[in-house]
């Protein structure tokens, strides 16, 4: 990827590392029924997703897991954001591949916070993914992962967790990776060079 053609466009509208996992809980103990720092309950539960259980127990290295999953995932490298200021505040931004053929587009609700996740391939199939009800601590918990940019794992949910559509994040030095999920069984993945990440995140902690 040409990186000074990356930078012109911005201003315009592999291997991961190893994921840092959660400990095991003993049984009995408080860590089972508390948060975490990532903001889940370390024991797994049964409803939870069967690939998330394992990364609780410690088992995987998520990001890895997807990753290998997602293979190809098109690289986003254009990043361009607009603010509408009318009665309803909100944003969005644009994040693209160099060739057009595939994008993300995230709209927030400043009144709410809520953010839509639309993966858009080939300019023609889409699907969106909507998280709502986030909280000052849900928010944090995934904005400080994203700047600290150790491949460690963001989790974009609120208290209902993987009950509804959630983005799991892993930002390393030189990419991110961003996978979202549905409740109608719906998945997508994008890579953000490092410059497009933390436009993205400059820009939503704006809104947040």
């Amino acid at each position: 990827m040409d990186d000074a053609n990356n930078r012109q466009n911005i201003d315009d509208f592999t291997l991961p590392s190893k994921a840092t996992l959660p400990r095991r809980p003993r049984s009995g103990s408080a860590a089972e029924t508390q948060p975490s720092a990532l903001g889940v309950a370390q024991s797994p539960t049964p409803s939870a997703p069967l690939l998330l259980q394992h990364f609780f127990e410690g088992a995987v290295d998520l990001d890895k897991e997807l990753t290998a999953r997602f293979t190809g995932m098109p690289l986003m490298s254009v990043i361009r954001v607009r603010q509408f200021n009318g009665k309803v505040r909100s944003g969005a931004a644009l994040m693209a591949a160099q060739d057009g053929s595939a994008s993300l587009l995230v709209e927030v609700d400043a009144a709410n916070h809520s953010l839509t996740f639309t993966y858009t391939l080939s300019g023609m199939l889409a699907h969106s993914f909507h998280v709502g009800g986030l909280s000052d601590m849900d928010r944090t918990h995934w904005l400080e992962p994203m700047r600290r940019e150790t491949g460690e794992i963001a989790f974009l949910w609120n208290q209902s967790r993987w009950e509804n559509d959630y983005v799991i994040c892993a930002a390393h030095k030189h990419f991110t990776n961003m996978f979202a999920f549905s409740t109608m069984r719906m998945q997508a993945a994008a890579r953000l060079t490092t410059d497009v990440s933390r436009k993205f995140t400059d820009w939503i902690t704006t809104h947040w």
